[in-house]
């Protein structure tokens, strides 16, 4: 699965997540609204009936059976006038009618007194219908039953036909959806009213209805938020892989051995950042690919020009051009040193490299090391006319000798011998050679100058590369075999130190190493 296809993956998972928990709340949130609602309304209109109950009761002299039939028929009103209007009923009284069909319990039915209530109930529908009347109609109230303190009921009151007995008239009572409410009436009567409705209350279908209309948004908002969200990602996820696809690519063209891939990618975010480090990679192998099959080269060429003067002079010893004589092995023997020094250096090198070379580590005193490499190229100095010397600045403040290092006085030597051997070979006649010797608490510094041509600015970094010469001569009139300073560099960095160079063209070149009087890590 590609970066790309995880970015679209994921941005999809996540819109349904988030879709997916917007729609349980949003259901939780509006359900609990509406029973709120729907409480509240139905609380309200039986404190309406109540009131109207109250004045009835109290308006036909405290009798449940004068009650009855205006309540009755107050219901008759209401189912009457809703059928032909919006529900609304106001300042209904009862009819001559209402004298039948109202059932008392224990009683029997009664004629009504023609009383009207001054505020009769305005019964708003709480639940839609499920008989004939649409859903968005208001509901009529059935049936009411008063039920007393000691749990008799006194009064049970329906909408239905005043022909048909009470029980029928009632229908199913499982079916009738019942709200109570305290019933007091003065100190005359305290018990609860029961108002029903002939079906599920309007608010619980209006909540259904809204409900499947909220899924049914939600779940096409859903897709629709997720197409956008797929087709956005797509765009997102293809700006933000295809710097990845080119770097790939260009990955892919490198390992071909094609180092010039051009990989435009301009930014300050994780992605330019990656090709910022690209670019440093790739410059990076590619001059190491440049100093390894350099390297091949020299260490090739220093060894045809020692092999060719040997099988030289070889055959002509064996065509018999020349006689097997010690003058004639001499400058043999000599190309074989040179080729034994060269395998040598390098395999120091090699170990260097690793952190693998041995020092024998003990008292040494750089100052009488640099004296005698001093006097020992004092003589080759003399012969190219070059005044070599020797200063050596006081520190007093040491209770220790001045060089004194713990370090492998062989490696040191070695050091020492390539940086004079250097300064003196890019130094003209009448110039000056000057090795300084300097202390501190915790190391100690020595500066070889000279005053030669000097260094170009984009030679520097090289100048301690294996086989590296700045002006690319490969005569050994002018120079070694490019690796003295290397060796140099490697022996100092392996006693924990460091060494570096300062030139200026035209003034001359100083290098200056750096010691720890005291080793600072394992070596």
């Amino acid at each position: 699965m590609t970066v790309r296809t995880k970015l679209l993956a994921s941005m999809a998972l996540l819109v349904l997540l988030m879709a997916g928990a917007f729609f349980t709340l949003s259901r939780g949130y509006l359900v609990h609204q509406f029973r709120q609602y729907a409480t509240t309304a139905e609380s309200e209109e039986a404190a309406q009936w109540a009131r109207v109950i109250r004045f009835y009761y109290t308006s036909s002299g405290n009798s449940w059976n004068q009650t009855a039939p205006l309540l009755q028929d107050l219901l008759r009103e209401q189912s009457s006038s809703e059928d032909h209007t919006d529900g609304t009923v106001a300042n209904l009284g009862p009819s001559a009618s209402a004298t039948k069909g109202a059932q008392v319990s224990g009683n029997g039915f009664v004629s009504g007194s023609g009383v009207t209530p001054p505020d009769g109930p305005t019964v708003q529908s709480a639940h839609p219908a499920t008989n004939s009347k649409s859903a968005d109609q208001d509901e009529q109230v059935s049936r009411l039953v008063i039920v007393d303190s000691n749990g008799h009921k006194v009064l049970d009151v329906t909408s239905g036909d005043s022909d048909t007995p009470a029980t029928k008239k009632s229908a199913d009572a499982d079916s009738v959806h019942m709200v109570s409410y305290p019933l007091k009436i003065g100190n005359q009567f305290s018990g609860t009213l029961y108002i029903g409705d002939s079906g599920p209350g309007g608010l619980l279908g209006m909540e259904s209805q809204v409900m499947r209309s909220m899924t049914f948004a939600i779940v096409w908002g859903m897709l629709l938020a997720t197409a956008v969200a797929l087709t956005l990602g797509y765009f997102l996820s293809r700006r933000l892989t295809s710097p990845l696809h080119r770097l790939s690519q260009a990955i892919l063209q490198m390992g071909r051995g094609d180092w010039d891939v051009p990989v435009n990618i301009s930014g300050r975010d994780e992605v330019g950042q990656l090709a910022k480090a690209f670019h440093q990679m790739r410059d990076q192998l590619r001059t190491g690919e440049h100093v390894r099959k350099q390297l091949v080269a020299d260490v090739a060429h220093e060894l045809r020009t020692p092999l060719t003067i040997l099988e030289g002079q070889l055959e002509l010893v064996q065509q018999g051009l020349k006689s097997a004589s010690p003058e004639t092995f001499v400058p043999m023997l000599d190309e074989v040193i040179r080729l034994s020094g060269l395998v040598e250096d390098l395999h120091q090198l090699s170990l260097a490299d690793a952190g693998q070379l041995t020092l024998n580590r003990q008292r040494t005193d750089l100052t009488d090391i640099v004296q005698r490499v001093v006097e020992n190229f004092s003589l080759e100095a003399e012969s190219r006319q070059v005044d070599l010397a020797m200063h050596v600045e006081d520190s007093a403040d040491l209770d220790k000798p001045a060089g004194e290092i713990l370090g492998d006085p062989h490696r040191m030597t070695q050091v020492l011998v390539n940086l004079v051997d250097n300064a003196l070979t890019h130094t003209p006649s009448g110039g000056r050679v000057t090795v300084t010797l300097s202390s501190a608490a915790n190391t100690v510094t020595v500066a070889v100058s000279d005053t030669g041509p000097g260094i170009a600015p984009e030679h520097l970094p090289h100048v301690f590369d294996r086989f590296y010469r700045a002006d690319n001569n490969r005569s050994r009139t002018t120079g070694g075999m490019g690796l003295g300073l290397a060796i140099a560099k490697g022996f100092a960095e392996a006693h924990g130190g460091t060494i570096e160079v300062a030139s200026t063209v035209g003034v001359g070149t100083t290098f200056t190493v750096v010691v720890p009087r005291r080793p600072t890590a394992k070596l």
